[in-house]
């Protein structure tokens, strides 16, 4: 007796969307923007610190007064691209 083999195909279902959900896509947004702003904060503390270790003649050369410290931290990293 001999079997023969018929192949049966059989139609592939259409390739999902690759975009994702909107959802999702805002998740991913919101902790982005979130994580862009932690870095913010961190290199704002960082200037601050690196300015308070400043001598007073040190931030005279560069005209800054040690009062407007956190004012012109903020100015360096929040107000420049």
């Amino acid at each position: 007796m001999t079997m023969t083999h018929t192949a049966t195909h059989t139609a592939r279902p259409a390739v999902p969307d690759m975009q994702p959900a909107p959802a999702f896509a805002r998740l991913l947004l919101r902790m982005g923007h979130g994580m862009a702003a932690a870095v913010k904060r961190v290199q704002y503390g960082q200037m601050v610190a690196v300015l308070n270790q400043m001598t007073d003649e040190q931030l005279d050369m560069i005209g800054l007064p040690r009062r407007d410290i956190p004012a012109h931290a903020r100015r360096l990293i929040y107000e420049t691209a």
